[in-house]
């Protein structure tokens, strides 16, 4: 294999992967933000569960917290500014 082929097949090989790296970098997210999202949908009752598609959040409202307490608060303290 001569330079000149080398070159191209190094040139080709980074033009081609450039663009799916740079692609990652952007908005991809990774395994580990993946898996602490997962982690905290369990906790808030909000991923899905079972064939009818209802989150325990929607089974069972007693055992979550109300989410709009603090949007409520925050509301108040922005309309008493």
């Amino acid at each position: 294999m001569n330079k000149l082929t080398l070159i191209s097949l190094c040139s080709a090989t980074l033009l081609l992967a450039g663009p799916a790296l740079a692609a990652r970098d952007a908005g991809e997210k990774s395994r580990e933000q993946i898996k602490a999202e997962l982690a905290e949908a369990r906790l808030n009752g909000t991923l899905p569960v079972g064939e009818d598609g209802l989150t325990p959040r929607q089974r069972h409202p007693q055992l979550y917290p109300a989410k709009t307490t603090l949007a409520a608060k925050q509301d108040a303290n922005s309309a008493a500014r």
